[in-house]
């Protein structure tokens, strides 16, 4: 069983990717974006429209990767709630925490790798989860 103190530390690892990865900035930045391609016109330079549609996703990535973390930890917290109220296992608990810092560690390691020297041989956040 998971102990009190796994469990903040996972949270403050959640914090920190939040804070390290800019996810509002980048939420912010992910409709400005898809804004711009929205006129009219933007198909008009298919090489353009390529490269604008390669930025959105790319923002789009690094939102999902930290969702997904978010996500998993956020089923670890209410798993452990189940837990306390005899509802779900040991088991379930120590998998999903197992499952969450896999995917924390993804996250993690992507952000260290995220310059473009480093994107060769690197995994994607949804390739190691």
């Amino acid at each position: 069983m998971i102990l009190p103190e796994q469990q903040k530390d996972l949270l403050s690892r959640v914090e920190a990717l939040h804070r390290h990865l800019e996810i509002d900035s980048r939420r912010v930045e992910l409709e400005e974006e898809e804004q711009k391609s929205q006129a009219p016109n933007f198909w008009d330079d298919p090489k353009k429209a390529e490269a604008q549609m390669k930025k959105i996703n790319g923002i789009k990535s690094w939102i999902a990767c930290y969702d997904n973390v978010k996500s998993a930890f956020d089923d670890l917290t209410v798993l452990m709630e189940f837990f306390e109220l005899g509802e779900s296992t040991e088991a379930e608990v120590d998998a999903q925490y197992a499952a969450t810092l896999e995917k924390i560690e993804a996250a993690e390691s992507r952000n260290m790798l995220r310059k473009e020297e480093d994107k060769i041989g690197r995994a994607s956040c949804r390739e190691r989860v």
